[in-house]
């Protein structure tokens, strides 16, 4: 008998956390707010009943416990990787993954998609729209743009 296994996505913002050593840095890489991903591993911290991370000021460390669940946990992640690279190789064309940041995606790029369409009707395109900086490692990103412009993440204040 198996037992129910946790959120997949407060495993997944868990799983952000350790790698992003922040709340908020995880948070932007899943594209969702830091109270989400606060609320997501509570939930996950409860579900468990053990406590994974320790509020130090304003930062956080990994309990001993959510240290030694961390690897497996990547390793589960890699695993699923692999078997939709997989799934996706075996069932032919997959969509063009156009990694971008949000502004742009939502001022620019989407205007255009109908362009596109009228041009190349059978390319499904995706687009990844996140303020964090694809890795270009990623195999599921086929093409990023990057504005090269630094992004404010705190309000300009006029004197």
């Amino acid at each position: 008998m198996s037992e129910r296994l946790p959120s997949l996505n407060a495993l997944r913002a868990f799983e952000a956390v350790s790698r992003h050593g922040s709340i908020a840095r995880a948070a932007d890489a899943l594209n969702v707010t830091a109270g989400a991903v606060s609320r997501m591993i509570k939930t996950l911290e409860d579900d468990l009943g053990v406590r994974l991370l320790e509020r130090e000021g304003r930062g956080i460390a990994l309990t001993p416990a959510a240290q030694a669940m961390v690897p497996r946990l990547q390793a589960g992640f890699n695993e699923m990787r692999g078997a939709i690279a997989s799934l996706r190789k075996t069932s032919g064309e997959r969509p063009l993954s156009v990694a971008v940041e949000p502004v742009f995606a939502s001022g620019w790029l989407v205007s255009r998609l109908d362009s596109f369409r009228q041009v190349a009707p059978s390319i499904d395109v995706r687009i990844d729209a996140t303020r964090a900086e694809p890795s270009l490692s990623d195999r599921t990103i086929d093409i990023a743009i990057d504005t090269g412009l630094p992004i404010i993440s705190k309000p300009i204040r006029s004197s």
